[in-house]
């Protein structure tokens, strides 16, 4: 039957006078949109079903054997309707399976992504029975979905919305559905119940009707919305207990791997803005550790590949020191150190910077493990990272490691000439004494003030202390350490006490050009990798690698535009003298010399020498604000007087030297040697911490200001040192200003002068102060020394036979020679080792309130002792 218009005029264009068409075959197309082009079904049945079809396009029909009057009737093709009956059987059925196929392989990867467990029984019924409910056949038997009568939820839809007989898949999908609704409105919505065939939510706000019920209903096998108030009635939520840590750390899973150094602050004001809510630090700490963790672990297996990235530094960058150490104490390879210092460093530092270098070491970011540094000046006194290494924690052995390497590679040598700065570390005192003995060992004055504002905390006072430091002479540094002491005599006693011959300017060597008396270029390294110091081992010294790859083309593009002979940055320091050379009234001599006097002291400068009795143009190669002044009679031009080490060739020849690139990680050298394995948990030195360090921003653990430091004074004798507790007066020896009591009879008053202590030489007049800052073992240590020996109490001798006559209550406490206690109220005895018995009974009036009477008391006590009554 010919339905279509262009099928109808075809038709008409091959009719000829009889009225018969001539011939006109036309060949159905099957479109089955429900197949994808991926579905190979049954090819070779497909194409002899072709043939067929080809072969009867092809087989002549006699149109001469037909009646005009009869009707056509076709040839008899049962056997090929049978068959091709048959092949639309087949191919429906493997549709509907293809189709059940992937509905069920939805719906597993469904219940993988949703973490559910498929529940007990079977699975394979309830799916089917679902699938009977969803889809039906159409006469061709083609599947058509059913339109049900309820929605379907669909966790792909950004809005959500809840109506009332909306199914879902399961409890668990039902859960996440209400969470994101919550996270979405600002509401905070409590699951009340979650049980085996139901799970009921519910707003806590009090008095807000929204309420949620899913059931497994038993009309459809499915979860399903039974009950549902809509309506809510109370404001957006900022206490939403919601907002968990994971729930932050999976929302800004991709701004904290892209950014691990992003603060914990801005981190808390971007969860305050995106999820409206107001969340702890500890919160925000956790969900970074969250992110942080699960960043390290996906790139713990580095651990494994550090021979194999040896190697590929080794080819891409020759003559580089590149050392790994294995743990010496485990059987098993551990990794355990990690050296690097690039053949590009090493040659620009002998090449163009001072023979300067600054130590230190900085902590891991999120795991135990510190980095150790060595980092030079150039000659635009900026930082120029020579070597770093990994180790498991600061100690003698590690530093000891790691300079003797780092001297080997610079050629220090005994150490004279160079100058090392670090901090009091004693590890790396140790280390440069044992490799580098005369090399000029400075400590970190930062460090020093550090440990003495300790005790001296008057902000006038930190001026002073700077002032000792940065003194160039003995003179000043005596003349400032004067005006210290009349503030604090105790606190320029100190500053002598810390060795200044380390730390100050005033006992610097000569000749380094360096007159820094802190470590600040290595603070700035320890700052400037932090980044780095987030990652495990090689992606941490590949990031390092690239920044300093980087910072030197940097540096190589920034000299370009320079166009003096002096580096900017020194000019701008020399600046400072330069306008302090106003003050200063330089008188020549005739024979290049000249006294410069000052507002207060007077210097002699010598400009053929480039020196001055300051010291501070030897120690720096700067010119002084004295020197300045002299230079100034003859010239304005100060570069001939500025030490070479400062000038813009020394600059190029720094960063003459470049870095190599490195390939791949799938095109490194594979490694022979055994690959080692991360090592496990690492005892920092020192005592654990019990408390953590809290943010500037957070509040107190307690509401009660410390008393760390506070000098104690005891409440019964009026002095400083002691509380009441180890008192000398109340342990029964009376303090000197005490007047004596009267003793006894028959024993000698005590004397008020205290005794010398035991086990020190000490007189009581000089007895130390302690303050509650000193623990308790110690205070009671101190408290014993400064306590007089105890004498034994002498007693009359007594008679084992009297007894007092001094009563009260009913209690008799017995220590006599037959060794016996006796109570005497239940009548029981027990065994005692005192030397005499005192019986004590009330002397009151009133009626006695035991057994029997006093006297009957009195007599059975008697009794039980022995004695006749």
């Amino acid at each position: 039957m010919l339905s279509e218009d262009k099928s109808v005029e075809t038709l008409s264009a091959c009719t000829t006078d009889a009225g018969v068409a001539d011939v006109y075959v036309e060949d159905p197309a099957v479109q089955d949109e429900e197949v994808s082009e991926e579905e190979d079904w049954a090819e070779d049945d497909y194409v002899a079903t072709a043939d067929e079809k080809k072969s009867a396009k092809e087989k002549p029909i006699d149109v001469e054997s037909i009646s005009d009057d009869s009707d056509f009737v076709p040839p008899d093709c049962s056997s090929d309707d049978d068959e091709a009956d048959a092949i639309k059987q087949d191919y429906k059925k493997f549709k509907r399976s293809k189709k059940m196929a992937a509905e069920k392989l939805a719906l597993e990867y469904e219940f993988e992504a949703l973490n559910v467990v498929k529940p007990e029984g079977n699975y394979e019924d309830d799916s089917s029975a679902e699938e009977d409910e969803s889809y039906d056949e159409d006469s061709d038997g083609e599947l058509i979905k059913r339109e049900s009568e309820y929605a379907r939820f669909n966790k792909k839809a950004e809005v959500i919305k809840f109506t009332l007989g909306m199914t879902f898949s399961g409890k668990k999908e039902f859960k996440d559905a209400i969470i994101r609704y919550a996270l979405k409105e600002r509401k905070e919505i409590k699951f009340l119940k979650y049980e085996g065939v139901r799970v009921r939510a519910k707003c806590t706000w009090p008095h807000c009707p929204w309420v949620c019920l899913l059931r497994k209903t038993s009309k459809f096998e499915s979860w399903q919305i039974t009950s549902f108030t809509e309506e809510h009635t109370c404001p957006k939520r900022k206490d939403s207990a919601l907002v968990t840590s994971r729930r932050i750390a999976e929302k800004f899973e991709s701004l904290i791997m892209s950014s691990p150094e992003w603060s914990i602050q801005q981190l808390k004001s971007t969860v305050q803005e995106k999820m409206f809510a107001n969340v702890s630090i500890s919160k925000i700490k956790r969900a970074k550790a969250l992110v942080i963790g699960k960043m390290l672990a996906a790139k713990e297996g580095e651990y494994s590949q550090v021979f194999d990235y040896q190697l590929e530094l080794l080819r891409s960058n020759p003559g580089t020191t590149c050392v790994v150490k294995l743990h010496p104490d485990f059987e098993e390879p551990t990794f355990h150190h990690f050296y690097v210092c690039f053949d590009a460093c090493k040659k620009g530092f002998l090449a163009g910077c001072r023979k300067v270098i600054s130590l230190d070491g900085c902590f891991l970011k999120g795991r135990a493990g510190e980095i150790l540094s060595a980092v030079g000046r150039d000659a635009n006194h900026q930082m120029y990272p020579i070597v770093w290494a990994l180790v498991d924690k600061e100690t003698n052995e590690s530093w000891d490691w790691f300079c003797s390497l780092l001297f080997n590679d610079l050629k220090v040598g005994d150490g004279d000439g160079w100058v090392i700065i670090s901090d009091q570390q004693k590890g790396i005192l140790n280390a440069v004494h044992h490799w580098a003995p005369m090399a000029e060992h400075r400590n970190c004055a930062r460090h020093i003030y550090a440990n003495w504002r300790k005790k001296y905390r008057e902000k006038d006072w930190q001026k002073l202390f700077w002032a000792c430091a940065k003194a160039p002479c003995t003179m000043l540094f005596n003349l400032a350490r004067a005006k210290l002491a009349q503030c604090t005599p105790d606190g320029a006693r100190d500053v002598t006490n810390t060795d200044p011959q380390h730390w100050s300017r005033a006992w610097f060597r000569l000749g380094s050009c360096c007159d820094s008396v802190d470590n600040n270029i290595s603070e700035t390294f320890n700052k400037w990798i932090v980044e780095a110091r987030l990652y495990p081992v090689i992606t941490m010294f590949e990031t390092i690698r690239q920044q300093i790859m980087i910072r030197i083309q940097e540096m190589r593009s920034e000299m370009e535009s320079w166009t003096g002979i002096i580096c900017p940055k020194v000019l701008k320091k020399l600046q400072k003298s330069i306008d302090y050379s106003a003050y200063c009234h330089a008188f020549f001599n005739g024979n290049d010399a000249y006294e410069v006097k000052t507002r207060v002291h007077r210097y002699t400068v010598r400009l053929h020498d480039r020196t001055c009795s300051c010291r501070h143009w030897q120690l720096s190669g700067l010119p002084c604000s004295h020197a300045i002044s002299c230079i100034h009679c003859t010239t304005n031009k100060l570069d001939d007087y500025i030490a070479d080490c400062y000038r813009v060739d020394n600059f190029k020849k720094t960063y003459a030297y470049c870095l190599q690139p490195l390939e791949g990680r799938a095109a490194w050298p594979v490694s022979q040697r055994p690959k080692p394995k991360a090592h496990g948990h690492i005892n920092m030195p020192g005592r654990k911490k019990k408390c953590r360090t809290r943010e500037e921003e957070e509040k107190p653990k307690t509401s009660k200001v410390s008393k760390v430091g506070t000098v104690i004074k005891c409440s019964l004798c009026k002095q400083s040192g002691h509380n009441k507790t180890t008192c000398k007066q109340r342990n029964g020896v009376p303090s000197a200003s005490a007047p004596s009591a009267s003793a006894p009879s028959g024993t000698a008053p005590l004397s008020a002068t205290p005794s010398a202590p035991r086990g020190s030489a000490r007189p009581p007049s000089e007895a130390p102060v302690l303050s509650s800052q000193q623990s308790t073992s110690h205070k009671r240590r101190a408290t014993m020394e400064m306590a007089p020996p105890r004498q034994a109490k002498r007693r009359a001798p007594t008679n084992n036979n009297s007894r007092s006559n001094n009563f009260s209550g009913n209690t008799f406490n017995v220590h006599g020679s037959s060794n016996v206690n006796v109570n005497v109220c239940t009548g029981t005895s027990r065994a005692t080792t005192s030397s005499k018995v005192t019986k004590e009974r009330s002397s009151s009036n009133g009626s006695n309130k035991g057994k029997g009477t006093g006297k009957a008391k009195y007599a059975r006590f008697r009794s039980l002792l022995g004695f006749e009554n």
